[in-house]
């Protein structure tokens, strides 16, 4: 019987966490990088490159693929999908987040190429959200605490998450806020934002982004119900574990790195599960708005 192939384009820091999620199960991968990075000098000095194990140096034609991962820059990423699209088939597509770097890629993205395939956004929110055990709820509001020059890295994820709570209520406005960019990101796809932001949905639920310079937790997210109450409240620590408390018992839980949670997700949609990470439709509006109300510069 032949093996479904998988092919993850770009192998920098993201597609290697991919890689190692999927390398083990019995798929062949094809590895589309054009530059000879670190990782790709690992893989070969490790004797990765076998039968099963592939790297590219151009974009394939005809091919067929169970699952297509892009872990591009957003800058790239737009470019190199719809090449990809348009000379291969792919039953699966999952994109890093940031999705794109400009507002009309998205659009372009939807009318060209949503339909030809079932494309998902690499986020950790629905993860988080059921390892919390957390219900839709009315009238909440999402208080995200984060380290300053991380809010950015984070913000899809915290949208996602916000976005599952208010059962996918995409109608959304940015309120009061006070911020500023950082130009100068430790991250070199794009800049920062220092302050706290604003948002609420058309049912009122809101949702506030806020930076600080110095936390003892990496993150700390609270969600208060109507009554202005903790329904919960969870921690991740400096040892990346996720912490909260429930019924008088502190429960842990590691993040959920990609170097997991990719095999997994595949899994899932293998029996028609695809409530694990946000779909595209789910990302869609969100994405966009951020991008145009924060005025992000995405590269």
């Amino acid at each position: 019987m032949n093996r479904e192939k998988i092919l993850i384009i770009g192998f920098g820091k993201m597609g290697l966490s991919h890689f190692k999620s999927l390398y083990k199960k019995n798929y062949i991968i094809h590895i589309l990088e054009k530059k000879k990075n670190d990782n790709i000098k690992d893989l070969q000095n490790n004797k990765f490159l076998n039968k099963k194990i592939f790297v590219l140096k151009k974009m394939p034609e005809k091919k067929k693929y169970l699952l297509t991962i892009s872990a591009t820059t957003p800058r790239e990423r737009y470019s190199s999908i719809s090449q990809f699209l348009k000379k291969n088939k792919t039953k699966f597509l999952l994109l890093e987040k940031f999705t794109f770097s400009k507002i009309d890629q998205f659009n372009k993205f939807k009318n060209r190429f949503s339909k030809k395939t079932m494309t998902f956004i690499n986020s950790w929110a629905y993860i988080i959200a059921k390892k919390l055990s957390l219900k839709k709820i009315d009238n909440f509001h999402l208080v995200c605490k984060i380290n300053e020059g991380n809010l950015l890295a984070n913000i899809s994820h915290f949208i996602h998450l916000f976005s599952y709570l208010n059962n996918k209520n995409q109608n959304i406005i940015l309120n009061k806020s006070q911020y500023q960019i950082i130009p100068n990101s430790i991250r070199s796809t794009y800049n920062e934002i220092s302050g706290a932001i604003n948002f609420e949905d058309s049912k009122k639920n809101k949702l506030t982004l806020i930076t600080k310079k110095k936390m003892r937790d990496l993150m700390v997210m609270t969600i208060y119900n109507r009554y202005s109450k903790i329904y919960r409240k969870v921690y991740l620590k400096k040892n990346l574990n996720f912490y909260y408390r429930l019924k008088n018992q502190k429960i842990f839980f590691r993040f959920p790195f990609s170097t997991k949670t990719t095999a997994t997700f595949l899994k899932k949609c293998l029996v028609n599960n695809f409530n694990y990470m946000p779909s595209f439709d789910d990302d869609y509006t969100l994405s966009k708005f951020i991008l145009k109300k924060l005025k992000l510069k995405i590269c």
